[in-house]
């Protein structure tokens, strides 16, 4: 009789992997040899809590899908109270936004009052500059017409005195 080739174990290494955010991870190895009875069987039997009941295959890859659910289960739960967290966080921000925006219209609102009531006084004092010119350029030929007045009184003051003295030296001589 020949000897039956012994089995090679067929390994599988069962590995549920997740996001960063995972709750669980989980890693073991499943055999499927009849004759490699040992630790990895031990792992399988534990892990999968198949403990009364015959370990196969089957059972452990049932163990794994549930605990990829329950991972699944858990990072989805996670991920919403991220999310909640993320939409409070942008209620937030949108509401600081708001209150940006209006704080901003209001000191535009200002800032064109200011603009506003500084053009109008700039207007005023340009009006009023140019009224002192105008005013000074009226003085200033009044005044030269007032000049020219003078000047001409005092000449004739001072024609009408060298008369007054001709005519005094003329009566000393004719007194003479």
């Amino acid at each position: 009789m020949r000897a039956r080739p012994k089995k090679k174990a067929q390994r599988y290494v069962v590995v549920l992997e997740s996001s960063e955010s995972s709750v669980a991870m989980f890693e073991g190895t499943i055999s499927l040899a009849d004759e490699d009875v040992g630790e990895e069987e031990d792992l399988c039997i534990h892990e999968c809590g198949t403990s009364g009941v015959q370990n196969s295959f089957a059972s452990c890859v049932l163990w794994v899908k549930e605990m990829e659910c329950k991972v699944l289960g858990l990072n989805l739960v996670k991920e919403k109270e991220l999310r909640e967290e993320e939409e409070l966080r942008t209620k937030d921000l949108q509401r600081e936004i708001a209150t940006m925006k209006t704080e901003r219209m209001e000191l535009q609102g200002r800032i064109a009052a200011w603009t506003k009531a500084h053009n109008e006084e700039m207007q005023s004092a340009n009006e009023l500059m140019a009224s002192l010119a105008e005013e000074t350029k009226k003085h200033e030929a009044n005044l030269a017409s007032w000049a020219k007045r003078l000047t001409e009184c005092e000449t004739a003051k001072s024609s009408k005195v060298k008369c007054r003295l001709k005519l005094d030296v003329n009566c000393d001589q004719l007194q003479d």
